[in-house]
């Protein structure tokens, strides 16, 4: 993150999202779940965003 970023990101930024794509995953560890193309909805509070995960 570079120094001048507060931290916010703009409404339908791209990012990456850690999403579970099966029940199986969604009940391991959060840490295995794999990274997915998403998108940013919005921001919901400091320092906290609405953010959208989808896989193709």
């Amino acid at each position: 993150m570079e120094e001048d970023n507060e931290g916010r990101f703009p409404d339908d930024s791209l990012v990456e999202v850690r999403y579970p794509r099966t029940r199986q995953e969604e009940l391991g560890d959060r840490a295995g779940w794999p990274w997915l193309p998403g998108s940013i909805l919005g921001q919901c509070g400091a320092p906290g965003w609405n953010r959208r995960a989808g896989a193709s």
